[in-house]
């Protein structure tokens, strides 16, 4: 059996018929909006049109990817990081501090679908007149209790390819006419298809309940690598979403995506003490969240997850390798979080014995002290 980090595209998504409802869910109902490829383009022309000055400075918490960081870099803005605690929550206090006359914009993130305290920092914003961006990257149908996620801030961005099994796909969306005017590059043809055949190929190994991902996985350098190239081959030039995409995303039951991940996030919330020594971050599930995925913290993180894939099931980490920007000696607690981490899968693929086998391997773990 394969079990992989990510959901899949099946071909027979492409017979269905676009569903009524798709359109009234947020973000697709809001009322401003673009679709970028990616969410790193939709971030970088976010910033070329707030007008940086040479002084002004854009607050990112110190626990993210270099996704993240890369489209501020590439727009030449000057990042100052703020705390975030052992439970993947905004110090608050260190908020405060870093939020002075030189913020421009405070970038939020909502870990795995889990809200930050956003009607405070929303305020605070407001008080400050600081320009508040929600990464929802791995918050899409995620809601503070009847608002969703992305809707509180002045804009939001989400990477639509980390919850919908797409080839590519990134939206920002904002309030009133920040933006009257977007432009985009039609989508590559060539990146299209490239990023079609990986689904498919992730489809197909599926159904062979076979990989070599795992096989390849299991070298730092290999995974590493290809982390690297992504990030590479990400150019500042912005491009479209692709037509692929377009078609797809009205395809899907997001009714059915939201209900499936709950309920695979209460198994495992429920299951977890068979794991010893297995530390899960969120120790419940709050109405209206949508989760992106488990997260645990453990011990040896690195060979668990590499005896995992020897079992043939990818468990990743979001993230365990963060910007080279961030202080180390500063940000200890994200730098611990980056060391332990380990994600399980919590996509709309895992079924009842997908998820038991990642416990019962786990459990297994465990008990021979590898952590």
């Amino acid at each position: 059996m394969y079990i992989p980090g990510r959901q899949t595209l099946s071909p027979a998504f492409f017979l269905k018929k676009r569903t009524r409802d798709w359109e009234e869910f947020f973000p697709f109902n809001a009322e401003s909006k673009t679709f970028f490829s990616n969410a790193r383009s939709a971030i970088f022309f976010l910033l070329k049109n707030l007008n940086f000055s040479a002084s002004q400075v854009a607050l990112l918490p110190s626990y993210l990817c270099t996704s993240v960081a890369l489209p501020f870099q590439k727009a030449g803005v000057r990042i100052k990081f703020y705390r975030v605690n052992n439970l993947l929550e905004i110090d608050l206090d260190d908020f405060l501090t870093k939020i002075n006359e030189q913020a421009r914009l405070a970038l939020i993130i909502h870990y795995f679908g889990f809200p930050q305290p956003i009607e405070e920092i929303r305020k605070i914003c407001q008080t400050k007149g600081v320009f508040l961006l929600e990464d929802c990257a791995q918050a899409l149908f995620s809601r503070n209790g009847d608002e969703p996620l992305g809707s509180f801030g002045d804009a939001g961005v989400f990477s639509l390819r980390k919850t919908l099994p797409l080839p590519d796909g990134g939206l920002l969306i904002w309030r009133g006419n920040a933006f009257k005017e977007v432009l985009l590059a039609k989508a590559s043809k060539f990146s299209s298809f490239l990023g079609f055949l990986k689904e498919m190929t992730n489809f197909i190994e599926i159904k062979l309940g076979f990989s070599l991902r795992p096989l390849l996985l299991r070298s730092d350098k290999i995974r590493l690598f290809y982390q690297e190239a992504e990030d590479k081959k990400w150019r500042d030039n912005l491009q479209a979403i692709s037509r692929i995409s377009q078609i797809l995303i009205s395809r899907f039951d997001f009714s059915e995506i939201i209900e499936r991940r709950i309920a695979n996030f209460q198994f495992y919330l429920s299951e977890i003490g068979r794991v010893r020594n297995a530390q899960p971050i969120f120790w419940e599930l709050p109405r209206g969240v949508c989760p992106f995925g488990f997260p645990i913290l453990v011990k040896n993180r690195d060979k668990v997850r590499i005896e995992m894939l020897r079992r043939g099931i990818n468990l990743r980490t979001f993230w365990d390798v963060l910007p080279g920007i961030i202080p180390r000696d500063e940000f200890l607690n994200s730098y611990y979080l980056s060391r332990y981490i380990l994600v399980l899968p919590t996509h709309q693929d895992i079924m009842e014995k997908q998820r038991e086998k990642i416990l019962a391997e786990l459990e297994s773990l465990s008990r021979k002290g590898l952590f």
